[in-house]
């Protein structure tokens, strides 16, 4: 309800201000619309202004959500690295990193199909969230890779996680006959973020150590992790 010296003079619809809000969206200046700064206070009533949070809210999430994996994007990504590195080399805590890809996805697209393979990536990134701690974030890296940060967790810790995760994709039994093992299957690399008491580099290295690792899973067979 809009209200000129504490007498109503109109209705604002819910409809009306999310088609505002979308209009105000669109400009490249304004990326990000918080409740507070839509509007002078006294214009919206309390359930107008809780949703607008509630777009809000919708809003970043969406912009930090895969669309097709429904797992964090990798905007995400880089703000839980960015945070768990900072508190790594802040307090000496560690933190680990899986990177995870499926095997021979290019032929089991050229088999059966870029949808069949988006369907497969789904049902993986399912499996894999199921395995993780309510502490820990699970982001799409690129293509078919998937990216798992755990905070305090030591490299040990996360190739139980990881062993885990593949062990469940594999028991999936989605057929894949172009593959030596004829199911889906990972390889993960794992890679910790502090050795010998120090974290060290940036989170970037983190991860390259942890993508190096997926490179020796896959020379070693596939359907495996390395560290």
């Amino acid at each position: 309800m809009l209200c000129e010296a504490d007498q109503p003079v109109g209705i604002v619809s819910e409809r009306a201000l999310v088609r505002a809000l979308g209009q105000v969206l669109s400009h490249r200046e304004m990326p990000t619309l918080r409740a507070r700064d839509a509007m002078p206070s006294p214009v919206f009533s309390l359930r107008q202004r809780a949703s607008l949070v509630d777009v809000n809210r919708r809003l970043e999430e969406i912009c930090q959500t895969d669309a097709l994996l429904e797992i964090g994007n990798r905007r995400a990504m880089t703000a839980a690295l960015d945070q768990e590195h900072d508190r790594a080399e802040r307090y000496r805590r560690p933190y680990a990193v899986v990177l995870f890809d499926v095997d021979h996805f290019k032929r089991f697209n050229d088999r059966y199909g870029h949808q069949a393979g988006d369907t497969v990536l789904r049902e993986i990134a399912r499996s894999i969230d199921g395995t993780r701690r309510s502490t820990d974030s699970l982001h799409r890296y690129g293509g078919e890779e998937i990216l798992l940060v755990l905070p305090e967790s030591a490299a040990q810790d996360a190739l139980v996680v990881a062993e885990r995760a593949v062990g469940n994709v594999a028991q999936l039994g989605l057929r894949h006959e172009d593959s030596e093992h004829g199911v889906v299957t990972l390889s993960a690399g794992v890679a910790c973020a502090q050795r010998d008491g120090k974290p060290g580099g940036g989170w970037t290295l983190v991860v390259e150590s942890a993508d190096a690792a997926l490179y020796r899973a896959k020379s070693e067979g596939r359907n495996r992790v390395a560290s």
